[in-house]
């Protein structure tokens, strides 16, 4: 019935987001944050306009989705139309089979992180029922959080590693960068997993506040996706992709292995658990996989009991131990503040001369 809707809004999109790469790409990195602006502005008058005033109804929602992508579009054409070429000479074969080569591995990576992310839903909807499949899909909401934060992350350390991967202090900034975005994701997933019960009185209504016990594993689950991504955009850097697929993959089976293997023993419990290990195994093959481009600190000493301390958090916050959680947070801070006093001296030291 909405085929020739979601027809357009996968070509509107589609456009949409290949004129944002191309703005981001030549660095005009203002106007590709402002056409996201705009598109959630015109998402919003449309809305109000089409399903307030003339009652369109899901017609009206997926009308709005199109024209919004459209009006994000035709801001970006304008940005970019001087630096636009279009003709057939430019044609370059070369090129193609060179983008082909490095995109098609990034295709089946997307395709797996899809199974990764809706495995676990149909395999509960079809051992344990709608019911459990609602509350697991209600829970998962939350670690979005988490992981829309690692994705503007990754907008910016994408350029940023594309950039420094040649340079000859590549391996300290590299370094630096992840032993910021590993405090900084730490503590952010570690203040979300003490809040969890909070915000699931917020985001989860009715009966689906059943699902908050999930929370906590969940959350961890994203926090260990995010080295996944930090990790993953050096073979984004370094145009040697092909592992990025193959641990992705990788992956995806042992997360539907156990999952299967288990939930009539363990429930849901066991696609959670099955996303932990899966996680785990990612990361652990693109640590040993990168360190052969590039071998950078990964600091084990603070990064490995700081992970064990959030671990056991997620595990106490499951059994509503909320004292002990808010113990674990309070450790988890001690534990950056010795380890890294002098990267925080030096930063609180540049903030107040007006250094940053």
């Amino acid at each position: 019935e909405y085929s020739f809707y979601l027809f357009f809004i996968t070509m509107t999109y589609a456009l949409r987001l290949n004129f944002a790469g191309f703005v981001r790409g030549i660095g005009k990195k203002k106007a590709f944050v402002f056409s996201g602006i705009i598109n959630v502005l015109f998402l919003l008058i449309f809305n109000v306009w089409f399903l307030a005033y003339y009652n369109l109804g899901i017609k009206g929602y997926l009308l709005s989705i199109i024209l919004s992508n459209i009006v994000a579009g035709l801001y970006l054409i304008y940005i970019v139309k001087k630096q636009l070429c279009y003709s057939y000479k430019l044609f370059d074969k070369e090129l193609l089979k060179v983008m082909l080569i490095f995109s098609v591995p990034m295709i089946f990576n997307t395709l797996c992180w899809w199974i990764v992310n809706m495995s676990n839903r149909y395999i509960i909807f079809f051992n344990l029922g709608t019911v459990e499949a609602g509350l697991y899909a209600a829970a998962s909401k939350l670690p979005a959080i988490i992981n829309l934060a690692s994705v503007i992350f990754q907008q910016a350390w994408q350029i940023a590693a594309s950039k420094e991967y040649d340079d000859k202090c590549s391996r300290v900034f590299f370094s630096n960068v992840f032993k910021c975005y590993s405090a900084g994701i730490l503590t952010f997933g570690s203040f979300v997993i003490c809040s969890s019960d909070f915000l699931a009185v917020l985001m989860l209504k009715n009966d689906f506040i059943n699902a908050k016990n999930m929370l906590p594993l969940l959350i961890l689950t994203a926090i260990i996706n995010c080295y996944s991504i930090y990790f993953g955009t050096f073979y984004t850097a370094f145009k040697k992709n092909i592992m990025v697929m193959i641990s992705t993959i990788i992956g995806a089976i042992i997360n539907i292995a156990i999952s299967l293997f288990f939930i009539d023993s363990y429930g849901v419990w066991a696609c959670v658990i099955g996303s932990i290990i899966c996680y785990m195994v990612i990361v652990l093959m693109r640590i040993y996989d990168t360190n052969k481009m590039i071998n950078i600190d990964k600091d084990f000493k603070i990064t490995v009991p700081a992970l064990v301390i959030v671990t056991t958090q997620a595990v106490c916050m499951t059994y509503n131990k909320m004292f002990l959680s808010g113990f674990m947070f309070l450790l988890l801070l001690v534990v950056f503040f010795k380890g890294y006093s002098i990267e925080i001296k030096n930063i609180l030291r540049k903030i107040k001369t007006g250094g940053v």
